[in-house]
């Protein structure tokens, strides 16, 4: 490992931009649900969609009222759903897919942290487990503990781990880079995402950050006054197969390609430099074990959503 610290591999390492600057608390909900509201001792409003997530000390004063879509076409200015919306270019026309089919879904959140404003959501991995997540739109991808990486199962499967650094505006940190198969916002979904688990925890309130690797399906809107947001499912695009655009399908096969390019040629580097690189060539040689199986997964749900294969070139 010293040997690998002293080596300049900055072309294998992978960047993500991490938005530090806000955040979001909040429980997920369907498009009708109810929402559990109460005061701590400091006067914070707290939300949410369990009694079992409320401190004992403050159920007696809890407050529960019902939340449904329609309840938004009772303000000044009616909510319409996106299909109905005469502008079918941007809302299904030519996608295929049928008018009345796109989700919308509200979801309650708690607007503190604090004294800091943040909008939180409750999001689940991979069917099974649940955590709160900080919803940025200022960062592109999905970040994660290590303590919740471990409840997901991330370190008993095969998926592929790569070892990167994390950077952000504070600096960068030590990561790792895998697969979640599904995460879940209320009624939203969105498969194969990519995300970096690091042992750094930005918060005690939540174990994480979602980017735009789960909003670019939805169209969002917040109401700030009942603490909701709204999502409004985007139409399905032979230009987005898989939920994803041009763009994130040529970076990522850019990017698992090159990490298993380098640290192949970083591990036959160091075998013919002899003995004195032994451990490190040990280390780059299960680097790029991981990286081409994150490659390999990335070929095979390309292939699933019928990728075009430029877009896939390594």
């Amino acid at each position: 490992m010293k040997l690998l610290q002293r080596k300049q591999i900055d072309f294998l390492l992978l960047s993500a931009l991490m938005g530090l600057a806000m955040g979001l608390w909040a429980t997920n909900l369907g498009s009708a649900g109810e929402v559990i509201k109460w005061k701590d001792k400091e006067g914070n409003v707290h939300y949410s969609d369990s009694e079992g997530e409320v401190p004992v000390e403050y159920r007696e004063k809890i407050e529960r009222k019902e939340y449904k879509i329609k309840e938004q076409q009772k303000s000044s200015t009616p909510w319409t759903p996106p299909w109905k919306n005469n502008d079918s270019q941007e809302f299904g026309g030519g996608s295929g897919q049928a008018p009345g089919t796109l989700k919308s879904f509200v979801v309650p959140y708690r607007a503190f942290e604090g004294t800091a404003r943040r909008i939180i959501v409750n999001v689940r991995f991979n069917g099974s487990v649940t955590a709160p997540m900080l919803l940025d739109t200022g960062a592109p991808g999905v970040l994660i503990t290590e303590k919740l990486a471990r409840k997901i199962g991330v370190f008993d499967n095969d998926t592929g781990k790569l070892k990167i650094r994390s950077g952000g505006i504070g600096g960068s940190i030590p990561a790792i880079l895998t697969i979640i198969d599904k995460i879940e916002v209320g009624e939203g979904s969105v498969e194969f995402v990519p995300v970096q688990v690091t042992s750094k925890s930005m918060s005690r309130a939540f174990e994480g950050l979602v980017g735009m690797d789960f909003m670019a399906n939805y169209k969002m809107s917040l109401d700030n006054q009942r603490h909701l947001l709204i999502f409004q499912e985007l139409p399905k695009s032979q230009s987005r197969p898989g939920g994803h655009d041009e763009t994130w399908w040529r970076s990522w096969f850019y990017e698992f390609s090159r990490m298993r390019t380098g640290w192949k040629q970083y591990s036959e580097q160091l075998k013919s430099s002899g003995s004195r690189g032994s451990e490190g060539a040990s280390f780059a040689e299960d680097q790029h074990r991981e990286a081409d199986r994150l490659l390999s997964k990335l070929d095979s749900y390309a292939a699933q959503n019928s990728v075009p294969m430029s877009w896939r070139r390594y």
